[in-house]
């Protein structure tokens, strides 16, 4: 190789390089944000299903309370049918009063301590799928026959649930970007491509 190629090789090779850098650097960026991005909404959308579950279960709460008679019968009866809310009545003792499945006793549950302690709870359980997670609010009812603990549940995605939704587009993104800079570093530009023709002329 002469002195003359390396000279015209050597900015095509610094060009290719500065490329790759800026690729890279935007791809990490991409990669930064999404994240970012993703576990703002995942905060964002944990605190309004928080609201969400503490309005129903108050006011569930508030038109148990005043029903004629508290039974597991009257609960039941101010729920819709195909309730997608995991709604318990529960016990001063954790046992379960009204549900639509049967469950143990929840005395040892930190929904039920917290809210018979100080009236209301709000508490956030992983699932063991760890792609969900089950929010709970439960409320202390004070009636004449006792105390009584209304619990309200949903599950909801948490931040590796939502992973996987946006992982395939990011993927995507990501092999778009590296197909484009295997284009850009594969095509010399324009001007590294005609300095070689230029210098030959001025030597001739």
């Amino acid at each position: 190789m002469t002195d003359d190629e390396r000279r015209t090789r050597q900015p095509l090779s610094m060009t290719r390089r500065y490329r790759r850098g800026l690729i890279l650097t935007g791809l990490l960026c991409a990669l930064a944000v999404l994240t970012a991005a993703t576990v703002l909404f995942q905060r964002s959308y944990a605190e309004r299903i928080d609201n969400y579950l503490m309005q129903i279960c108050h006011g569930y709460a508030a038109a148990y309370e005043a029903q004629d008679t508290h039974s597991a019968a009257t609960l039941l009866n101010l729920l819709p049918e195909n309730c997608p809310l995991r709604i318990t009545l529960i016990d001063t003792d954790g046992d379960i009063y009204a549900a639509q499945t049967d469950l143990p006793n929840h005395a040892d549950r930190p929904e039920f301590q917290q809210a018979m302690a100080s009236g209301s709870a709000c508490i956030t359980r992983e699932s063991e799928t760890l792609q969900l997670e089950t929010h709970y609010y439960a409320v202390r009812i004070d009636l004449p026959e006792g105390a009584q603990v209304l619990r309200v549940g949903e599950d909801v995605a948490n931040i590796w649930g939502l992973s996987t939704d946006t992982l395939p587009l990011l993927c995507g993104r990501a092999d778009f970007a590296r197909c484009h800079a295997v284009q850009l570093v594969a095509d010399p530009p324009h001007g590294a491509a005609h300095q070689p023709s230029g210098r030959a002329s001025g030597h001739d």
